[in-house]
Formats: structure tokens, sequence, C-alpha cells
């Protein structure tokens, strides 16, 4: 996706970030790789992963280059590109809303944006009724939903506007960007990912799952690949987004909301999911994790599983870097408030899996022991993963990745969090 090849996925970076309020987000919170992130997943649905080449060219070229000349060197020949249907729909929805709010004079949340361009795809079709939802949303006397779907759902519904997706040779079926609405009145996205046999029996189990990205970053398409993995062991998958700090209003506890506001929403809606309300698991990575044990630790969440989840937000207590991640998610409130392993309570029947690399460099094993230690080896377990075989300490095996593990340890991690959903919480 470099110039004179298919430089379509930026072609709205100008656009699309002024209007979502990145731009403005202080650089060490929207770092390169954020800023090119985002408009691979608002343009295309796409992640770096999809194109890495391309988006490694473009971090790159950010890094001597200004954004807007690397925008407005972009935007020459993407139009040009195989893509050039969908970006120009997204880019016409978006000058249409952008219009609309002024002429209404209201100021458009970045929630809105955000899930109104992602609904639009390459059909025609789809411009037309993103437009019209924004009209009701921008319009005097809208009463927004609250912890609800947006639309009316049920599993035929769902199974026909699925397409079947693989991944690592795994396939599924998945519903992307379905709508939903947090306790606050923003509309977020969901995909949610069905077993090949969805259609053949009701009640199924589920699990929600929370994306990693320190807080600030990172996307429901980053954990496709496990989400595929779980729906073809005999789950459905519902990956959830939540509001990152990367857009200012969004420190905690906007996150832990927007988690638990999700399963709420699965569990009120367990009829049109085809979902059993009384099997329904918790799944994050990193910080992901982090929320997903917070909501176990201080209320009744079922079966939570995490992957290499930081539990002392702590000064510290995590790696050097981590402190602007953390602090902007914080906001002022104290770390202690939102660490598991402060705030965590015997009161509650949460059950809990953990796994951790030893090598870990972003979040310390030892969180994930200690964890363990303090609810005790009758709710808690943890699989422990160590360097790779025959190299150095210091040479680390995938320890702390935004897709979770890989290769064999995606399978040993997989074998665990079935053994776990299944067995342990009898989820089947």
């Amino acid at each position: 996706m470099q110039p004179g090849a298919s430089a379509s996925v930026e072609a709205a970076s100008g656009a699309i970030l002024a209007s979502l309020g990145a731009a403005t987000s202080p650089p060490a919170l929207w770092g390169n790789a954020g800023f090119v992130n985002e408009l691979y997943i608002n343009m295309l649905d796409k992640t770096d992963e999809d194109d890495p080449s391309g988006a490694a060219y473009w971090v790159n070229s950010l890094g001597t280059s200004s954004r807007g000349l690397v925008v407005e060197q972009i935007q020459a020949g993407a139009l040009a590109s195989t893509d050039a249907t969908l970006i120009q729909n997204r880019l016409d929805v978006l000058d249409c809303a952008v219009r609309l709010a002024k002429q209404q004079q209201v100021t458009s949340r970045v929630s809105d944006l955000k899930s109104l361009i992602r609904r639009v795809t390459a059909d025609p079709a789809s411009k037309t009724e993103a437009l019209d939802r924004y009209a009701d949303l921008v319009g005097a006397g809208f009463i927004r939903p609250r912890n609800a779907l947006d639309t009316p759902m049920s599993p035929s519904t769902l199974w026909s506007t699925s397409s079947l997706e693989s991944f690592d040779g795994v396939s599924a079926r998945v519903a992307r960007r379905v709508v939903w609405w947090n306790r606050s009145g923003d509309p977020l996205l969901a995909h949610v990912v069905l077993p090949m046999s969805f259609q053949s029996r009701t009640n199924w189990p589920v699990v929600v799952l929370a994306h990693g990205g320190g807080w600030r970053a990172g996307f429901p398409e980053d954990l496709l690949g496990y989400a595929t993995h779980l729906a073809a062991r005999g789950f459905v998958a519902v990956i959830a987004e939540y509001r990152l700090t990367s857009v200012p209003g969004n420190a905690s506890p906007a996150g832990q909301n927007d988690l638990a506001d999700a399963v709420s929403v699965v569990k009120a809606n367990a009829a049109a999911f085809g979902i059993d309300p009384g099997k329904v698991g918790l799944f994050g990575l990193s910080a992901g994790g982090h929320l997903a044990v917070l909501l176990g630790s201080t209320s009744n969440m079922g079966c939570v599983a995490a992957l290499f989840p930081p539990l002392d937000l702590g000064a510290g207590n995590l790696i050097p870097g981590a402190p602007i991640y953390v602090n902007s998610y914080l906001n002022g409130a104290s770390a202690a408030s939102v660490s598991p392993l402060s705030v965590y309570s015997s009161a509650f029947t949460t059950k809990f899996h953990l796994q951790h690399s030893q090598a870990d460099g972003t979040v310390p094993y030892a969180q994930s022991q200690a964890f363990v230690t303090l609810v005790g080896a009758q709710k808690a377990t943890l699989l422990t993963f160590s360097a790779c075989p025959g190299t150095s300490a210091a040479t680390l095996c995938d320890a702390h990745s935004g897709r979770g593990y890989s290769g064999s340890d995606r399978v040993t991690s997989l074998n665990a969090l079935e053994q776990f959903f299944k067995v342990t919480c009898g989820y089947n």
C-alpha cells in the first residue's frame, strides 16, 4: 500500500482523524502506529496485521514527515484503488454527518461518528441506513437507548448477516458491526463469532472478549483469531468494543463500565444471541484482561479468563513506559482503587483463569502469581509460559502480544481456556 500501489486505507486520514478528535491527542498517547491503525480500522475494517508492510511503510513515513503532508501524499492516489467504493462511501457519510451536525448545531460524540462510519460498507444501501440513524442521533428529542441493542435481532438474522471467515485454518461465521448502547448512551460495536453448527441448537455458552492496548488503543478485530478458535470449540464469542482513553473523557471507569454493560446487553438479549444467560464467560487480554479481572474482583461475573493482565497499577509496578498509559486511564483516581490485587473481595464467587509468561517484559508475571495466591486455588488457576526452549532467558517467546499467544502456545492457551470454561465452569 505504498505510493503508486493500493494506498487506500489512509485516504480519509485528515477528515476522519479531525472528526474523531484523535489528531489532537498528545503524541505520547496517539503515536504514529496508532494513527495508522485507526485509519486501517475505520476505513477498511482491517488491522495492520492484514497489511504489515503497508502499515510499516506509513508509520516510517510519519517519522520524517508531518501527518498532514503524508495525508496529502496518500490521498492523491487512494481513491483509485480497489477499495475506492468503500472509502468513498465512508467519506461521503462522514462529510454528510459533519454537515448535518453543524446544521442541527450539535457536537458529535466520538462514539457516534466511529459507529456511524464503521457500519458503512461498499453497499450503497449502507450509506442511507447509517445516515438515517445519524439523523436520529442529532435530531431534536431523540432519546438515546441505554444498555440495549441498536436494532432487533434473532439467531436467524444473526446467522444470515454473518459471513464465513477463517483464522489459522479454523473457520467460523462472523457477524461484524453489531451496534449496541452502553449505560451512557454511546453506540459501540461488537463482532459476534458463531460456531459453524450454530443453527443446530439454542442456549449456547458465550464468551465476551475485551482486547488489549493500554486502555488507549486496540480494536475488537485484534481478538478475531481467539474468538474464531473459541467458536470452533463450541462457544458463541462476542468481541465488545469499549471506550478508549485516546479520546478525552474516557478515563476510568469508562472501560470497565462498558465491558460490564456488554455482558449485561448479551444476557438481556440471550434469545437474540441464541445463548444461555447463565453461561456467560468473560475473557480479556492485557488491558482488557485487567478490566475483566477487575469486574470479577468486585462483582459476581461467573467465570473470567485473562492473558497477562496488569493487576497492580501502582507506580513502578509495570514497565518504565507504562505510567503515561496508566495515568491516562486513572485520570486522577488512585491506582489501588482499580487494581484487582487491592480491591479483590472474597465475597464474590467469580472463578478466574490467568495465563502469563515468565518472560513478559510488559506486565510482571509475579502479578498473576500474587493474584492466584490471593484468591486461592479453589477459585483461581494460572497457566505459566516460559522463555523459548533452547534460548537464553532474554529471548522472549511471544510473551506479550496484542493478539495473544501464537503457534503451539496458542493451542496450549486455547486448550486451557476450553478446559476452564467447559469443565471448571460447566459452560457446555
